[in-house]
């Protein structure tokens, strides 16, 4: 981890103060075929244990469940492996957090399966349309809301800032923050909290909060090179996508600091500025890295005309690029996370009226389900409309985008 003071302000304060880190790796594990395969097994436990070595803490998507009555044994039997992996890296439990298909296991015994093959640490439950309205899977996250291990992750896309470049696949959870990430891909991750540019008035800092999303962008950009990447893939996801996570969070904290009433429309209207501001100063930001240096490798992979034959087409089709990448080339693929329960203020009142700032989430790239450690606060009916209005936003997002495989 590496604290960022990137500089002070006429009075010698830091004016902008962030933790960039490698939030680990995510590995994805077939169950059956590892646990039938002793080269499998003893593959898995090696590369667990090297991603927990290297990184501290993994994130592991277990396929291949089938949904069946042996699906609580085939979990239990992968993170028995996963603890062999934690125990030989000198890593606890709750270094590894498990990602699985919600429609193969319901929370109860997901949560059962990881406690006897692996311990207590985080779970998170990859939530399908079919789940998407109240029913029995939502009635048992709620039963394990004192548990706040157990979450609920439901954004199957992660998206560009950059218009040339399509929207991917989101498959497997990137620990620590718990983002819904493509399998493999390597992030680096920095925290900014905004409730920390508010003036005691009330009045946003608009020019340190600028500063620091500049600082903390290049120096996280900067990790990239740095880092000791525990997969091959990892290794070829930071080189080609330089992807970057930077959260934002305490949202409904700032709300509540500067006295706003989170049901107005004008609270939403002036959030939405807000957030549309940022990002457009971090793309900016990772544009003019791009234009200092050499542009994301992504970029000259997802060129058009090197498809086409040699022709008066392609000489066409080069030109449209050129002009393309002039007005929009960038330096990471990934830029801004949000998570629905940022919305949520630390101070526990009246957080119903807080869920009307979900369509904010509408600005990230990617999303984030860690959630509060505490949720005592909610009710049954708020914790069903967080989730389903989240969805609602994450699916107007993903509708703007389209399916690309991974590189």
């Amino acid at each position: 981890m590496a604290k960022i003071h990137a500089a002070s302000d006429e009075a010698g304060r830091n004016r902008a103060v962030a933790e960039a880190e490698i939030t680990g790796v995510s590995l994805v594990v077939r169950a059956r075929e590892t646990l039938t395969s002793t080269a499998c097994t003893a593959r898995l436990i090696d590369a667990a244990w090297d991603a927990l070595a290297r990184h501290g803490r993994i994130g592991v998507r277990v396929e291949d469940l089938d949904g069946g009555a042996g699906a609580r044994r085939l979990l239990a039997g992968v993170c028995g492996l996963l603890a062999i992996a934690a125990a030989e890296a000198g890593r606890d439990a709750d270094a590894v957090e498990i990602a699985v298909d919600a429609t193969a296991l319901v929370p109860r015994d997901a949560f059962l399966a990881r406690q006897e093959g692996l311990g207590g640490g985080r779970l998170y439950l990859l939530v399908e349309p079919s789940l998407a309205g109240p029913g029995r899977f939502w009635k048992q996250l709620w039963q394990f809301r004192d548990r706040a291990a157990v979450r609920a992750a439901f954004a199957p896309l992660v998206s560009s800032g950059c218009p040339l470049l399509a929207a991917e696949a989101a498959s497997a959870v990137q620990p620590l923050l718990g983002v819904q990430v493509p399998a493999g891909s390597a992030w680096v991750s920095a925290q900014i909290h905004l409730p920390n540019f508010v003036r005691d008035g009330g009045e946003l800092r608009t020019d340190a909060l600028e500063f620091a999303l500049g600082a903390t962008l290049e120096a996280a950009d900067a990790m990239h090179d740095a880092a000791d990447w525990a997969t091959a893939q990892a290794r070829h996801d930071a080189w080609l996508n330089r992807r970057l996570a930077i959260a934002l969070t305490g949202i409904g904290d700032l709300v509540e600091r500067r006295g706003q009433d989170p049901g107005s429309l004008d609270c939403l209207a002036e959030l939405d500025d807000l957030f549309a501001w940022i990002k457009s100063v971090l793309q900016a930001r990772s544009r003019a890295l791009a234009a200092a240096g050499d542009m994301l490798p992504a970029l000259r992979d997802s060129d058009p005309q090197r498809w086409l034959p040699a022709s008066s087409v392609q000489d066409s089709w080069r030109e449209r690029w050129q002009r393309a990448v002039l007005r929009h080339a960038v330096r990471n693929r990934n830029l801004l996370v949000m998570s629905p329960w940022s919305v949520l203020p630390g101070s526990g009142k009246d957080l119903g009226a807080y869920l009307d700032l979900l369509p904010v989430l509408v600005h990230a790239d990617a999303f984030a389900f860690a959630g509060p450690t505490d949720r005592s606060g909610l009710n049954f009916n708020d914790f069903i409309n967080l989730h389903q209005r989240a969805r609602a936003v994450f699916e107007r997002n993903s509708a703007r985008g389209t399916f690309a495989e991974q590189a």
